[in-house]
């Protein structure tokens, strides 16, 4: 069986011209949905810009800081002590620890706290 070249090439085109009729638009509507949500969010990114354009950076930090020191209440210490690792408020407190209960390390003398100041915490 012979096909010549001009029918060859009119099955090809006619192909191809039937897939093109046929597309699946699938993945022009996924497109479409992904723009309109992309638009959803930078609408929404512009909103909050809006809200907090309205706040200063120390009124900011202010609100930060007044929170965290709620949620750590009254559990900040100041103090530790470098050998047992006890915490206080003050070196005084630290003192007055010492002569009601010496500090159990054996490298502490005459059972006196090492006190130091404990690092802050992130963000104060």
């Amino acid at each position: 069986m012979r096909v010549s070249l001009p029918t060859l090439l009119s099955v090809a085109i006619s192909l191809v011209s039937i897939v093109n009729a046929h597309q699946d638009h699938t993945l022009e509507a996924r497109e479409y949905i992904d723009e309109l949500i992309a638009r959803e969010e930078a609408y929404n990114a512009l909103e909050r810009r809006d809200l907090f354009a309205d706040i200063s950076t120390r009124e900011l930090i202010d609100e930060l800081s007044d929170r965290f020191e709620r949620r750590a209440g009254n559990n900040l210490k100041l103090y530790q002590c470098e050998y047992c690792h006890q915490s206080f408020d003050s070196k005084e407190d630290a003192k007055k620890d010492a002569k009601k209960v010496p500090c159990p390390n054996s490298q502490s003398k005459d059972g006196k706290h090492k006190v130091k100041p404990t690092p802050k915490p992130y963000g104060l």
